[in-house]
């Protein structure tokens, strides 16, 4: 393993407890499914760590989350559904952001508008193999998020500015 990597593995293990503790605050309040919040360091993380680390948080993060709390729930199968939706988010994140060098604001809303679209297809399709016809649940499932929606795109690149400011060392962007 390089520096490079062992360089990342800390700020990988703090995205994924993040992203298990700040989830437990929003249920708390029963606001966790509304605002997505799971959804923040998770996208955080592909802003600061190797494309390798982001898809392990992404996939991590949920996993544990679910294996330590219950949440996200297996059954429905919205556990399947986060870590889908979150790597497709973090693979969009990275070919726009990190690599392209896009505007964060339109990286963020094609990763979040390509998973809610992940997201909506697979929930469908959910829906077709059990019989159903009608496609209001799985509108009604990907809008329900959409204060989250909101909220990642004030506050991710709120974040990334003060972080990227405060250290600039962090941001892959800066070495490619």
């Amino acid at each position: 393993m390089s520096e490079k990597e062992l360089r990342q593995l800390p700020l990988t293990a703090l995205f994924i407890a993040i992203g298990i503790v700040l989830p437990q605050l929003f249920h708390l309040l029963g606001l966790g499914s509304i605002f997505l919040p799971m959804f923040l360091p998770v996208y955080l993380a592909a802003l600061f760590l190797s494309l390798k680390y982001s898809i392990l948080v992404a996939l991590l993060t949920p996993t544990i989350s679910f294996l330590i709390t219950g949440m996200p729930p297996i059954v429905p199968p919205i556990l399947l559904l986060m870590l889908l939706e979150l790597s497709v988010g973090v693979l969009i994140i990275w070919g726009l952001y990190i690599w392209k060098k896009a505007d964060i604001f339109l990286t963020l809303a094609i990763a979040i508008f390509g998973g809610r679209i992940i997201y909506f297809f697979f929930v469908s399709i959910g829906l077709d193999w059990l019989g159903y016809e009608s496609y209001a649940f799985p509108l009604a499932m990907t809008f329900k998020g959409f204060p989250g929606i909101i909220l990642q795109l004030t506050l991710i690149p709120l974040a990334n500015r003060l972080i990227t400011n405060k250290y600039p060392r962090l941001s892959p962007r800066n070495h490619e």
